[in-house]
């Protein structure tokens, strides 16, 4: 069980699983980028958890001149895995990560829930 509370340790939400943990708080990020569309200095608008195949970024690194994002992009496409862009409220230095396997997604999915919920003032419980 993994509880969400409010600054006043108010229950807001109980999740029965992580899976249903990750996927409240991506629905907070998507309610967050409707209200950011205009603001863009919203902090809410600079957080992002993408899982990009590796068929996709055969065709998309070619375009890109980032270095960091292209080199773990051709990794990614080697080694056919796919590649995880992470922000945690800052659009100029992401996470760039191939991904191995799915309980290292679901690692990363679930510390960045937990990253996004306590930066966005919510306490997080688990049991």
């Amino acid at each position: 069980m993994i509880m969400l509370a409010d600054h006043t340790f108010k229950i807001v939400k109980r999740c029965r699983h992580e899976n249903e943990f990750c996927d409240y708080i991506c629905y907070l990020k998507n309610q967050a980028n409707k209200r950011a569309d205009s603001d863009p200095e919203n902090l809410a608008a600079k957080w992002g958890f993408t899982c990009y195949p590796h068929k996709f970024l055969e065709d998309f690194f070619k375009i890109q001149d980032e270095k960091a994002f292209r080199e773990a992009a051709e990794q990614a496409c080697r080694q056919q895995q796919k590649l995880l862009v992470i922000h945690k409220g800052e659009r100029a230095s992401p996470l760039i990560v191939p991904v191995t396997s799915e309980q290292a997604f679901a690692q990363l999915r679930k510390d960045w829930c937990k990253s996004y919920a306590r930066d966005h003032g919510l306490i997080v419980i688990t049991e």
